[in-house]
């Protein structure tokens, strides 16, 4: 087991939808849960725990004006029991605490008809209580922070999903029971809850510590959600134009109605961290998933159908099937070049034809590769080319003409076949290569099958460094399906016959 992580508020539904998104796609983590409720939580032992993740809090909540006793139960529970619990955290020696804050600490939505855009220059600047007791606790926490106590803190714009609390479900109530909905045009921003979920694993994983303001990749527009939500159900809704200006005399009164249609969106560039992996659906797919419904798919939306209709889980079944197939092609119409290559290696230097060698594959469980020798039989062993001293004394005459051509990948076939690796993934890194294997797990590029081609194979090769291959990978991971699998073998016929990336001690290796 990898990591131990401690949740607070375990029965919120950030929380909840935490640990159930920990626990049931990820097999690194050991999750505990405590209720910050019973006063009986600080008995609890931190000491075994690596990170904490703070979601405890009070919900703002639109119900018109705050009165004392409301501001201090926000300071008591948001700000008091946050930095109480970071320091019993310290104190016992866990090395990461993570807090749940809100967007809310950049003020409330700007007015109907006016812009409200957050950039990384944007101050906090608190509203109301809530979000004065969320950025106190914010900097508290940053001062606890130091070299061996690291803080994180998340500032989500409104987090939706399947089961969530808040405005959300009264819009998608709105979509499913009226035929027509005001159409007022605002810019909001908005997270999907496995978008955020994936983001606080991301930052477990790195130790990352810091301000985040993560978002979905596209901005909201409130009317164009509940068309989307009334279209996922089957039930269309109509958009009528005209009514902004009663909307926006009706928010002086009711708070709510601006915080629906406002504006209150972070810049685009902000949310993107960890090469914006954390983002895995777009919002079309993201209000199928919380509706529990499918998209239905039209002709200007191919490749979101794609992904729709096959989903990771399934695609991993139909490549495994197009593998075999071309494999057994491609045996049968090769077996000339492999014969040839089989008689070169034995007469140009002693050994044996073959390779073999310790890798990382799916869900790195480690396996053989085999390729066809290239280096002398004295060559040390497990060590990848860009870390030998001067690694063309090690290369034989024809094994220099196979990593030009990249013909040595050939007996691959045969680790595909065995269902070790895939025609398309991310090449298997070796088994002791510890810093590529560390940044790919930022970018899941661990966890399908390897493979004898992929997307950094095709833009660099040896001549990338590490984060850079990782980062290629994930965005690998991030578009996978067959579409991308496509443009992977076809870009790779380009890369060969022009030797793209082909440098003997590049980060790559052979």
């Amino acid at each position: 087991m990898g990591k131990h992580i401690l949740l607070t508020a375990e029965h919120s539904y950030i929380g909840g939808s935490l640990k159930q998104y920990l626990s049931s796609h990820w097999d690194a983590y050991d999750v505990d849960c405590i209720s910050q409720r019973d006063p009986a939580w600080k008995e609890t032992s931190f000491t075994k725990y690596d990170v904490v993740v703070d979601v405890t809090g009070i919900a703002h909540v639109d119900n018109g004006p705050m009165d004392e006793a409301q501001a201090a139960a926000y300071r008591r529970v948001n700000t008091q029991l946050a930095l109480e619990t970071a320091r019993i955290a310290k104190e016992a020696g866990v090395g990461q605490f993570i807090y749940l804050s809100s967007m809310i600490v950049y003020g409330d939505s700007a007015p109907i008809g006016e812009a409200c855009v957050i950039s990384k220059d944007t101050p906090p600047a608190p509203a109301n209580a809530y979000g004065d007791s969320k950025l106190q606790a914010e900097q508290g926490l940053q001062a606890m922070a130091d070299d061996h106590f690291t803080v994180a803190v998340i500032r989500p714009p409104m987090v939706y999903g399947p089961g969530c609390k808040g405005n959300y479900p009264k819009l998608a109530m709105l979509a499913k029971c009226s035929p027509v909905f005001p159409k007022v045009d605002n810019c909001r921003s908005m997270i999907y809850i496995d978008h955020l979920c994936e983001l606080i694993r991301l930052i477990i994983d790195g130790g990352d510590g810091g301000v985040f303001t993560p978002q979905n990749r596209e901005h909201v527009n409130t009317a164009e959600m509940v068309k989307l939500i009334g279209r996922v159900h089957h039930s269309p809704v109509f958009l009528l134009p005209g009514f902004s200006g009663v909307l926006r005399l009706l928010a002086k009164k009711v708070a709510l109605i601006n915080k629906v249609f406002g504006n209150f969106a972070y810049a685009s560039d902000l949310g993107d961290y960890y090469g914006g992996t954390y983002q895995m659906y777009d919002f079309e797919e993201t209000i199928a998933l919380t509706e529990g419904k499918a998209m239905p798919c039209n002709k200007t939306t191919d490749h979101k159908c794609e992904k729709r209709i096959i989903s990771r889980k399934q695609y991993l079944k139909v490549k495994r099937y197009l593998d075999c197939l071309l494999c057994l092609i491609g045996l049968l119409v090769t077996w000339p070049v492999f014969a040839g290559i089989c008689i070169a290696i034995k007469l140009d230097s002693k050994g044996p034809v073959f390779f073999k060698q310790k890798r990382v594959g799916y869900n790195k469980e480690l396996f053989e590769i085999y390729k066809f020798r290239t280096m002398y039989i004295d060559t040390p062993k497990d060590m990848p080319t860009h870390l030998l001293k001067d690694p063309d004394q090690y290369i034989t005459k024809v094994g220099k003409f196979l990593r030009k051509t990249s013909l040595d990948e050939l007996p691959q076939i045969i680790n595909i076949l065995m269902g070790d690796m895939s025609l398309v993934g991310p090449r298997p890194a070796l088994w002791n290569q510890d810093d590529l294997i560390r940044e790919r797990d930022r970018y899941h590029a661990n966890q399908v099958p390897p493979g004898l081609t992929g997307w950094a194979q095709i833009h660099g090769r040896d001549e990338l460094e590490i984060p850079e291959k990782a980062a290629l990978d994930g965005y690998y991971i991030k578009h996978f399906g067959l579409l991308m699998d496509i443009r992977c073998l076809i870009g790779t016929v380009s890369a060969v016959l022009l030797h793209k990336g082909v440098k003997e001690g590049g980060t790559g290796g052979k």
